[in-house]
């Protein structure tokens, strides 16, 4: 797997996709904890546009102290992986043009779970909170014992397993079937 990884981020295209992939999830995590203020202020029109970009920018600097410490090591992880999956889905497209099945599957169970995992210590997953709550039951994830950051987690796991199956699915386009 590392040899493909290798192999993979020698170019500067797939090291350029995976840090541009792994900042917009990165982003789009600590954005959406604060969508309603964020809407506003696009909308508003006592904000230029270069103060509006310039205040998006400095939202992000908020992980510091909008999160817990583990929370925001869960940000940044599944960021990273997220962004490593998407050069390796891509190399591997590029490739042989098709994407396998299991590797998709995985992919996109990360990316339903990640976003399911975005959320803070005090309130717990901001999408899956909303989900709940159209239910009347959004008091569940107080019930999870890391307040919903095992979505998250489970984000990471299936991220890692991703990675490995492409890695695994590149390194086999190399070997000729008889």
């Amino acid at each position: 797997m590392s040899k493909t990884i290798r192999e993979v981020f020698r170019k500067p295209l797939y090291l350029t996709v995976a840090a541009a992939v792994a900042f917009l999830i990165f982003s789009l995590a600590i954005w959406l904890r604060n969508l309603p203020f964020l809407g506003e202020v696009i909308v508003s029109p006592a904000f230029t546009i270069p103060y509006k970009i310039l205040l998006f920018m400095r939202f992000l600097g908020g992980i510091a102290t909008n999160v817990t410490a583990f929370s925001a090591a869960l940000i940044i992880v599944m960021s990273v992986l997220f962004g490593i999956n998407a050069s390796l889905i891509l190399y591997y497209l590029v490739k042989r043009r098709g994407i396998p099945k299991k590797e998709g599957v995985g992919a996109a169970g990360a990316f339903a779970s990640g976003l399911l995992g975005v959320g803070c210590a005090s309130c717990g997953s901001f999408l899956l909170g909303s989900i709940l709550a159209s239910f009347g039951a959004s008091g569940l994830i107080t019930l999870l014992p890391l307040r919903g950051e095992e979505f998250s987690i489970l984000a990471i796991v299936l991220l890692g397993l991703s990675i490995y199956w492409i890695s695994k699915s590149i390194q086999s386009t190399k070997i000729c079937a008889v």
